[in-house]
């Protein structure tokens, strides 16, 4: 009888759990093939970028220094994202897919760069990606220039003496 009884439970184990791969599909869509050093192994996904890189030209210090790269999975397998490591401390990646990208579908990734730091820059962000190139670079470059300084005192009103007079 116990012997029935554990032969049941397995039964109803391996039941559940076919269900579940059943539902959440193929394991080809639901995350990528990984080597023994957990690099993601090639498949047949590309992904193509619109643009590698994007010139900001000259913003203001504290502007805007946002940029969403966009991109589609050119090859005729799913891709996934797996980081996007920015070159420094001064970049951020952020936003990019969770999920398979599937062959024909885009997605993005919004790259920042910290606009309080004065000069010209040419940062990068490396994609990795189990896309037929593993690691891809996007690159932002530009010029931050100097705000304005804004006055610490009051201009004079037109037509008011600004020194009063000994009448």
């Amino acid at each position: 009888m116990k012997l029935l009884s554990v032969i049941v439970v397995v039964l109803c184990f391996l039941g559940i759990q076919a269900q579940v791969y059943a539902q959440s599909g193929s394991t080809t869509t639901t995350s990528p093939i990984w080597d023994a050093r957990g690099n993601p192994i090639p498949s047949k996904g590309i992904l193509t970028f619109e643009e590698q890189t994007h010139d900001f030209g000259e913003l203001e210090q504290g502007g805007d220094a946002s940029w969403t790269f966009k991109f589609t999975n050119t090859g005729t397998e799913p891709l996934w994202v797996v980081n996007a490591k920015p070159s420094c401390g001064c970049v951020s990646a952020e936003a990019w897919p969770m999920e398979a990208v599937l062959p024909g579908q885009s997605g993005s990734i919004r790259v920042r760069y910290d606009s309080n730091r004065l000069g010209m820059f040419n940062k990068y962000v490396t994609v990795c990606s189990n896309a037929t190139d593993l690691y891809q670079k996007i690159y932002i470059k530009g010029e931050i220039l100097r705000r304005p300084m804004e006055p610490d005192y009051l201009a004079p009103v037109v037509g008011v003496p600004s020194v009063p007079s000994d009448h």
